[in-house]
């Protein structure tokens, strides 16, 4: 069927049926089954969604192959209890002025009593999970506060410390949590008791288990209220582009069947197979907002545009479904693939985000395709818009009014500077300009002179390792945080632990046989000491008060060595019936593994072992270890192949799954590209375009990261004291955020190229020349494109109102990259780039001759309707004119 005379414009015959086309035919014949399908599904899946964030959980397991793995098996075998122990640090603190310090406070005591029961009755409840707890005031009646000064009170006399020290097992968890909140409970009422005292005391609580609580419950409620403030305004954009209230419900009803569904099939990864990130929910959330409102534009405004026409709703569906159905379902596919790039990255719950959003892609996927033609088909009379006639269908102001002159579609395919007054409009304009030279070629060097800049500073970036970065900025956690680092080495809650080994020649047995031995053992433990004081103290400030070893001690002479213990010294010790034998033991109990077949050096760091210092910490902390000297005898030593120490903690653990991640990040970077690619290529049969779309991918995406680190590391917008466009003091971009948007960035630039690509393929294959089909797709595809983008940095730009300093440095890296890829990538850069070469696009497909002129773009242009819909290959009014 053609319409036109001079140069006709042919609609093909029929085809055969595509899956999409048996997608249809199965949910328009049972429309109502489909409906109650979902709606089983979603309430299923919603019973099971609501425990999702209870089933989160932080755990850092080493790489195989690192050294925190080869350390982690023999600290298994000689000391299990120092593994997966948590320390919660309860600060006892003056609030205003206390003579003669908090511990001659009277509350404090009555404070610090409180504390002591409650722990006696948790570890009664649940014997074998709480380790031990001590504080200030049993330490200084001790034998070993005899004699030194006790490390649980600060310098200032202003805050002591009582300490709980508990093991965090998967089959525990829940206990834990249990005890964690009646633990909170006592502090929040202890804190409110005290203030009211005299003199006036605070009590608080912090933690790893405190620290992930306050995320824990952040995450609740980003889920429950940040959604509140998104989802509205992206449901506007959606309304002023379908302009029906009624149609606006559909995203609604995919949105709540992909989230209860998505979550639901998730919960039980997260409680049977992997432990997932507290990140992963709210990112769930978002993508799924995103995506339910973006798919149903794409589907919505095609079957309005058809209805309209005269199309039949069971036709129009149809048509939706084989044309933008397809987009969405490589537009899907796309995503997914990118999204579980990030499977490959090792633990840490980062690769947990990304096997979480391809579940919700699946599902807004799924909802859409199916449940979208569903509802419509069961209830036509409330859905359907109503027909306009062809004499009163509205123009927007991108397109060209009826009534054009012939001069104004001349312009239109020379790109005129200049369009006469009868063809008012600014897509078919600017589309002109952007494909017609020498802008074609004046477009892409002005870009990439602008994304110049800030794809340098790239190269300036410093992972940041800060643990103020994974949690709430605010907090009964966070606040009591502060107090700690400000008032006590913060090393104490996260020790770092070298393990050195005994000689096997020991074999258990202290005889005078084995002395030799143990001298050499003591020898080795005090030589351990000395290279990490002379490695890590002149950078970073480690003194002997703080490392504890069983073969040294703090030198009063001189503060950078150490005295060693001889081994007859610490023999006669532990025989002794005074302080110092009892103080001997106590340490031998601790440090001293079962069989004594190793022992330990704790380091506790003056600084926050979570900071920017973690990576340069463990590294010269490794390069003093493996360099002291060690035992001969310690040869063929299970710890380690020539018997030398070993270190470990979760400092070591987090390093290496860093270093592993970024040694990873290119490889999983080229094969995630190649793949999409493959996909796109496949789907277009075009195999050379995606080579087009890598350079207007790669840079733009390098340029989006060089802001984001103008952002948060130099902190640019510090001033404006925005704190979701700042990090916090000592922080910069997380080295979690590249990984986790990396690939998903990539994913959603290349969602608009195939969406733009699709309207140019499908106009060269009616006959026009690739110029005019470039600009045909810009005009069409323009308005789509710009409220699809506007939805998608609306949803996770939400993420900039959570009050987890990493959620927002995401979401400002997606909602920004979304921004310039709608806005300029995919305005500007890709349509000019498509012009050159024309034969990339399409190679190596055999297209028909060029046959349509301008004129018939026009005419074609002037049948779409305000929304920039292209009709069904003009069936309606090409049956009309035939």
């Amino acid at each position: 069927v053609c319409i036109g005379s001079a140069a006709p414009l042919c609609v093909p015959g029929p085809r055969a049926m595509s899956p999409l086309d048996l997608v249809a035919t199965a949910a328009l014949r049972r429309p109502r089954v489909v409906v109650a399908t979902w709606l089983v599904a979603a309430v299923v899946g919603a019973v099971f969604a609501v425990d999702i964030v209870n089933s989160c959980r932080f755990q850092f397991d080493p790489v195989p192959g690192t050294p925190s793995a080869g350390a982690l098996d023999r600290f298994h075998a000689d000391f299990p209890q120092f593994l997966y122990r948590d320390a919660e640090a309860f600060l006892i603190s003056c609030a205003g002025a206390c003579d003669g310090g908090v511990e001659k406070a009277p509350f404090a005591a009555v404070a610090v009593e409180q504390l002591r029961r409650k722990c006696s009755e948790i570890n009664a409840s649940h014997l074998g999970v709480v380790q031990n707890w001590t504080d200030h005031l049993e330490y200084r009646a001790s034998a070993a506060g005899r004699h030194q000064a006790s490390p649980m009170l600060a310098p200032s006399n202003r805050t002591m410390l009582f300490q709980l020290t508990w093991q965090v097992l998967p089959e525990n968890q829940q206990v834990l949590g249990k005890m964690l909140d009646e633990l909170r409970s006592l502090v929040a009422y202890l804190d409110s008791q005290g203030r009211s005292s005299e003199p006036a005391v605070t009590v608080g609580v912090t933690g790893s288990l405190s620290m992930f609580k306050d995320t824990l419950q952040s995450t609740e409620n980003d889920l429950k209220t940040k959604h509140i403030f998104v989802m509205p305004l992206a449901l506007l954009v959606l309304l002023y582009r379908i302009r029906s209230w009624r149609l606006c419900l559909m995203p609604a009803f995919c949105l709540l069947c992909s989230v209860a569904t998505s979550m639901g099939l998730f919960v039980p990864f997260a409680k049977h197979v992997v432990a997932i990130s507290p990140f992963s929910p709210t990112v769930m959330v978002f993508i799924s907002i995103a995506l339910s409102i973006d798919y149903s534009m794409f589907l919505l405004t095609r079957f309005r545009e058809e209805v309209q026409l005269g199309a039949e709703i069971d036709a129009a569906l149809r048509t939706m479904l084989h044309q933008s159905g397809h987009v969405v379902l490589v537009s899907g596919t796309v995503l997914i693939i990118s999204y579980l790039g990030v499977l490959a990255f090792p633990g840490g719950g980062i690769s947990t985000v990304g096997l979480g959003a391809a579940f919700s892609i699946g599902a807004c996927m799924a909802t859409n395709l199916t449940l979208t033609p569903a509802i419509i088909a069961a209830f036509p009379g409330f859905f359907v818009p109503k027909k306009v006639p062809a004499g009163e269908r509205r123009r927007s102001c991108c397109w060209f009014r009826r009534g054009r002159s012939p001069e104004a579609a001349e312009a239109f395919v020379a790109g005129a500077r200049a369009v006469p007054p009868g063809a008012t409009g600014c897509w078919p304009r600017f589309a002109a300009v952007v494909t017609r030279r020498p802008w074609t070629y004046v477009i892409p060097v002005v870009g990439l002179a602008l994304l110049l800049p800030p794809v340098l500073e790239v190269f300036q970036y410093r992972e940041s390792f800060s643990n103020s970065l994974g949690f709430p900025r605010s907090g009964q956690s966070a606040e009591a945080r502060e107090l700690l680092l400000a008032e006590f080495a913060p090393g104490v809650l996260a020790p770092t632990f070298v393990l050195q080994p005994v000689p096997q020649a020991l074999a258990g047995d202290q005889s005078a046989d084995n002395d030799m031995a143990m001298t050499r053992h003591f020898q080795d433990l005090c030589n351990v000491a000395q290279r990490l004081l002379d490695e890590v103290g002149p950078t970073l400030g480690l003194k002997p008060k703080h490392i504890l070893g069983l073969g040294f001690v703090a030198n009063p002479a001189n503060s950078s060595k150490l005295l060693c213990v001889k081994w007859q010294l610490a023999k006669l010790a532990l025989t002794q019936a005074n302080d110092y034998g009892t103080i001997f033991r106590e340490a031998w109990g601790r440090l001293m593994s079962p069989g004594n077949r190793s022992s330990l050096v704790v380091i506790s760091p003056p600084f926050d072992p979570f900071s920017e210092n973690m990576r340069t910490f463990v590294h010269l902390a490794r390069r003093a270890v493996p360099s002291a000297p060690s035992s001969e005898l310690a040869v063929g030593n299970e710890a380690s192949d020539d018997g030398r120490a070993l270190l470990f903690s979760t400092s070591t653990v987090i390093v290496d799954i860093v270093e592993v991640s970024y040694q990873r990040f290119p490889y999983i970077l080229a094969v995630t590209i190649s793949l999409v690619f493959s996909v796109i290529a496949i789907s277009f049969r075009a195999a050379l375009a995606p080579v087009k779309m890598f350079f207007t991918v790669v840079l733009p995406l390098a340029a989006v990261f060089g802001v984001a680190i103008w952002v948060y590391q130099a902190k640019v917008f510090s001033w404006t004291n925005i704190a979701a466009l700042s990090s916090p003091a000592g922080a910069g971009l997380f080295w979690g955020t590249p990984i986790v948007t990396c690939t998903i960035i990539i994913g959603l630039a290349l969602d608009y190229d195939v969406f733009l690509f699709a309207r140019v393929v499908e106009l060269r294959r009616l006959g026009f020349d690739n110029v005019t089909a470039v600009r045909g797709a810009l005009g069409l595809t323009g308005p789509i494109i710009t409220s699809a983008g506007l939805i998608m940095a609306i949803a996770f730009a939400g993420l900039l109102l959570c009050d987890v300093p990493m959620n927002n440095q995401i979401g400002f890296v997606m909602s920004f990259g979304v921004l310039m890829d709608t806005f300029v990538i995919r305005t500007c850069l890709v349509p000019s780039v498509l012009t050159l070469a024309a034969g990339l696009n399409y190679w190596p497909q055999r297209l028909p001759e060029v046959t349509k002129t301008a004129a018939d773009l026009d005419e074609w242009l002037h049948s779409v309707n305000s929304e920039g819909e292209m009709p069904r290959s003009l069936s309606a009014e090409c049956s009309q004119a035939a």
